[in-house]
């Protein structure tokens, strides 16, 4: 209220994000079916899926912005998208840097283990279970929900007040009473101190291992899946909307990215002054909007631009690998042992095929026996040897 100004440039400003998320649908969509023949949904599952989750939102914050009734949800909103844009901008942008990138796909890749979801599983229902107890347990005055959360702080911190304000073990009476019964007071200490155990000595200690284990063995694999997110970024930039080509051809990919970033710089300027002058933050949003697209349409040209000079010329994508690359030499410490140890069984069972066919008067089936090969040496000093 008292920076009305500041007040409508950020509401014009969220509202021309939106628009530009909007826009972004549409046109990457065409030229995904365009170039890569995918369909709508493949574009929305792949590559706007994130954007669009993010940006929804929006929309409710922008809807009771300024309604004095709905402060308090209003401000429970701007809380939702300001946790929003710090996930985006940890999982989403850092994930594509170097050094990060690597971690951050690490620690996903670790947290979403079917094993590990598995256990949430288990931890929920045994949570849920106690709640149910201690619910039953609980005193007159006090409510469900304020059984939650001194449990949530006595099973997962061991917080004393949690453990106090539900259990017999406020010995003094305060905060506990049980209505004064010995039994209900003992038979909340039992289940106490089996909770507690429970879930901070087991549950949360295993899962704990657990995702260590699967995060040493996600280290390795991130290295190779930090180009694959680095490709799938790079294209979703690629696809966002740009210059038509043939304006490109006919003036050159410098002189469009100069004239873009000029003409972005004046609709800035205009905008702030027309939202001095005429305090519209909804009808003034297409300005900020049209920034952004221009922005981002000036930094996509390049001399490889569609219309660009050195778009005519013969392009490569070259894909190398290692020669000897080895697919078990990226995976985990158990994983490898267990891949090693079924290749020697696979060596092994073939050496015994042969040994075998030999023995009943057969060839040999297998191309990999020959005359000095070591199955085939086996093969020779078995049938030589006396029986």
């Amino acid at each position: 209220e008292s920076w009305p100004y500041a007040h409508n440039l950020i509401k014009s400003f969220v509202l021309a994000r939106m628009l530009v998320e909007l826009w972004r649908l549409p046109f990457g969509a065409r030229m995904m079916s365009r170039h890569a023949g995918e369909t709508h949904w493949h574009f929305i599952k792949h590559f706007a899926f994130a954007s669009l989750a993010l940006t929804l939102p929006l929309l409710p914050l922008l809807t009771l912005w300024g309604i004095e009734d709905m402060l308090d949800v209003w401000k429970v909103l701007v809380a939702v998208n300001i946790f929003l844009r710090c996930f985006k901008l940890l999982f989403v942008l850092l994930r594509s840097e170097t050094g990060i990138g690597t971690t951050i796909i690490a620690v996903l890749n670790s947290g979403v283990a079917p094993q590990l979801q598995h256990m949430a599983v288990i931890l929920v229902v045994v949570v849920m279970g106690f709640w149910a107890i201690f619910v039953a347990l609980k005193d007159d005055d006090k409510s469900a929900q304020y059984v939650f959360l001194y449990l949530y702080l006595a099973m997962f911190f061991g917080e004393g007040d949690g453990i106090e304000n539900i259990s017999g073990f406020d010995t003094n009476g305060e905060n506990y009473k049980g209505h004064g019964s010995i039994w209900l007071k003992q038979a909340s200490i039992v289940f106490m101190l089996i909770g507690s155990f429970y879930s901070m000595v087991c549950l949360l200690n295993l899962i704990i291992a657990m995702y260590s284990n699967y995060y040493e063995e996600q280290q390795p694999v991130a290295r190779l899946l930090f180009h694959q997110v680095r490709a799938k970024d790079s294209i979703r930039y690629l696809i966002r909307p740009s210059l038509p080509a043939g304006i490109v051809r006919r003036l050159g990919w410098k002189c469009c990215r100069r004239l873009m970033c000029t003409l972005a710089a004046f609709l800035f300027l205009s905008w702030l002054g027309l939202m001095y002058a005429l305090e519209a933050p909804c009808t003034l949003a297409v300005l900020p909007a049209l920034v952004m697209s221009l922005i981002e349409a000036a930094l996509l040209l390049s001399q490889w631009s569609d219309g660009a000079e050195g778009a005519d010329k013969p392009h490569y994508l070259w894909i190398c690998y290692r020669s000897d690359f080895d697919e078990v030499h990226w995976r985990g410490g158990d994983q490898k042992r267990i891949a090693s140890l079924q290749k020697n069984i696979d060596d092994l069972s073939q050496q015994v095929s042969v040994l075998t066919e030999l023995l009943q008067g057969g060839p040999p089936a297998s191309p990999m026996c020959a005359s000095g090969s070591r199955p085939a040496r086996m093969a020779r000093a078995f049938s030589m040897s006396p029986v």
